[in-house]
């Protein structure tokens, strides 16, 4: 099957919001990071640092299933098994919100996080651990 330009023009048109997107997000944390490390008090960037990871721990661990499930859907059609597609779908699916859900657990762990005084009272229980020992 040969590339053709039109196939490549298609291609970048279904990238481009993604990478819009993901690339605001890089944008953002790049943003919020220098905003925080410039401004705010000893902790903040490391804070920054450990929500993104706990907001981006549901997709490296469950939508990686979802994918698993979504790459299934084009190949079982091929193959002609319409109810093996719709099942893959499904899945893919059920594995998307529960990323989903899990990706709104994180932030609301986040949330509470900073409400009751996140990174510094975190960095007080460490100094005091360390000058215990």
């Amino acid at each position: 099957m040969a590339v053709t330009q039109n196939d490549v023009k298609r291609m970048l048109a279904l990238i481009g919001p993604a990478a819009i997107g993901q690339g605001a997000i890089q944008f953002n944390l790049l943003v919020s990071t220098s905003l925080a490390a410039r401004f705010l008090e000893q902790g903040a960037v490391s804070f920054l640092y450990y929500a993104d990871r706990l907001n981006q721990l549901p997709l490296g661990l469950i939508g990686i299933v979802a994918i698993v499930f979504s790459t299934q859907v084009n190949s079982k059609l091929n193959q002609g098994d319409l109810e093996g597609a719709q099942r893959a779908s499904a899945n893919a699916k059920t594995w998307c919100w529960v990323a989903t859900a899990f990706a709104i657990i994180g932030l609301l762990i986040n949330i509470a996080m900073f409400a009751t005084g996140g990174m510094e009272q975190y960095m007080m229980m460490m100094e005091q651990i360390q000058q215990s020992q």
